[in-house]
């Protein structure tokens, strides 16, 4: 059913109230209590008439029925409807102060429409017109998903106490309307290209949401850049086939993507897949299972190809040079090596020697220590199996490495001492040899919980790190390399560099 979105006029005040109950009592269900929801209800939650006053407040309508609102405001008050007010609410500045986004509400049965993107459209345009170059807002719990997708970034986490002592958490958010204006349509209303790309990996599962650039040349603008471990070959891949929790979670995680991508109103999605769904017996019945539950088409590729979309990815990321430089990613089955400068591919290989495969094989103890028989027994095991590696570094003399994989990040993070999100990772990061050594040694020593208590050492990889480490420690045995770099961008920012190139 359409809908057309109006200014908000002082007589929907009756009808805006209903739809902010309704809206706040069934769409904040698991977000807040009970107890939380009543409270905002009575002292935060309702129609401020100040903004309709101004002519800043909006409405979705369908039918005769008020199915949406929301606005914005050029006056100081950051959130809450006319029971919060006790003064006059002074006028900002354009200059000096950002705008408010305010007061978003949707009714249940008309949520995921679209709505609330349609009505910030007027609330930016109206706002940019106006002056403002910046936006903020405090996000409810449940409101924080749609502001994301729309580029808007979180400041800090807060709590607001009632009259009562209930706390309600919410998130304050900013927008730079110049940038937005700069990078994105929306002020023309040209429709977006919007796509999506995962990387369904042997550890983790990454998702990459861009819009893409209305001009040839330009940068695409990210949206979204988040992952989740799912270690879909613990358990399995050793003996060909993803055990049954893997899949359970691969499946749910594919599932919670479909969300964000929905919310983004993404339409084109690039899915590509790994080791693990490459030489599992009962990987193509995952890929099957994946599109039948959520619609997503999921390209396995070989390792060379593989091997081909990280290097494209890490030279958006690293400034390789001239000279050749050996990039490595350590997955969770395979690990991909390629001997390459800013412009040639000089060699690539796969090997199946993923950190999962690796712990299987010499990483069985249930305490967490890895002796140093087990260290001398992976390093012989490379010796054997990574004979072609050895002759390339021989034959290209690469004078750095380049590591793009999950393994590199935590090493990165042990160096600086904390745990960075994915929002924090710089395209490129230089790991000092010497901090790589020591942080192996750690690795080494301790026993599984000891390796928790490591700063930036993140749960999943706190064993798995240690067999990367000695992969790694073993590359630079062989070789005489002396920096390393690790790369935030790896298989999908190389699958959207080749699709911009196209």
């Amino acid at each position: 059913m359409p809908y057309s979105i109006r200014m908000a006029t002082l007589g929907d005040v009756p009808a805006l109230t209903a739809l902010i109950e309704a809206s706040v009592r069934r769409l904040s269900i698991g977000y807040y209590t009970p107890r939380q929801i009543e409270s905002a209800l009575q002292y935060v939650f309702g129609v401020d008439t100040q903004l309709i006053s101004d002519g800043t407040y909006y409405v979705a309508e369908a039918e005769g029925q008020l199915v949406g609102c929301g606005g914005w405001s050029k006056r100081s008050t950051l959130f809450g409807g006319d029971q919060t007010k006790a003064a006059e609410d002074p006028l900002l500045d354009p200059a000096q102060h950002p705008g408010r986004i305010r007061a978003f509400f949707v009714l249940p049965q008309w949520a995921r429409r679209g709505i609330g993107r349609a009505i910030i459209h007027f609330c930016e345009k109206a706002a940019y017109e106006a002056g403002f170059r910046q936006l903020e807002l405090a996000a409810t719990l449940p409101g924080e998903p749609l502001y994301r997708g729309l580029g808007y970034l979180a400041d800090e986490h807060f709590a607001l106490t009632f009259p009562n002592g209930e706390r309600l958490p919410l998130i304050r958010m900013h927008k730079d309307l110049t940038a937005a204006v700069r990078t994105s349509s929306y002020m023309t209303q040209i429709p977006h290209r919007r796509l999506a790309l995962i990387d369904l990996g042997t550890n983790t599962f990454h998702l990459l949401i861009v819009e893409m650039p209305a001009v040839a040349g330009d940068k695409p603008l990210t949206l979204l850049r988040t992952k989740a471990g799912v270690r879909l070959g613990e358990g399995g891949i050793s003996q060909g086939i993803i055990a049954p929790e893997a899949y359970a979670r691969a499946l749910h995680t594919l599932a919670g993507f479909k969300e964000e991508i929905e919310l983004h109103e993404v339409k084109e999605i690039r899915a590509t897949a790994t080791s693990a769904m490459r030489v599992t017996r009962n990987g193509p019945d995952l890929v099957r299972d994946i599109f039948e539950q959520t619609g997503i088409q999921v390209d396995v590729i070989p390792g060379e190809r593989e091997a081909e979309l990280i290097c494209a990815g890490v030279r958006q990321a690293v400034d390789l040079g001239a000279d050749p430089s050996l990039i490595m990613d350590i997955g969770g089955g395979s690990v991909e090596f390629i001997v390459a400068n800013h412009s040639t591919i000089f060699w690539k290989q796969s090997f199946e020697i993923g950190a999962q495969r690796l712990l299987d094989l010499f990483f069985p103890d249930p305490s967490g220590i890895f002796p140093a028989a087990a260290v001398e027994a992976e390093q012989e095991y490379l010796s054997s199996v990574l004979t072609p590696l050895v002759e390339a570094v021989h034959r290209y003399k690469p004078v750095s490495l380049v590591g793009a994989s999950g393994s590199f990040d935590s090493l990165a993070d042990m160096q600086l001492g904390r745990l960075r999100t994915e929002s924090e990772l710089p395209p490129c990061t230089e790991l000092e040899v010497g901090s790589f050594q020591a942080s192996h040694r750690h690795l080494l020593s301790g026993n599984h919980e000891q390796r928790l208590a490591l700063p930036g050492i993140l749960p999943m990889r706190a064993d798995m790190l240690v067999v990367a480490s000695v992969l790694i420690d073993f590359v630079l045995g062989i070789s005489e390399i002396t920096r390393i770099r690790t790369s935030a961008y790896a298989l999908k920012e190389g699958l959207l560099a080749e699709m911009l190139a196209a």
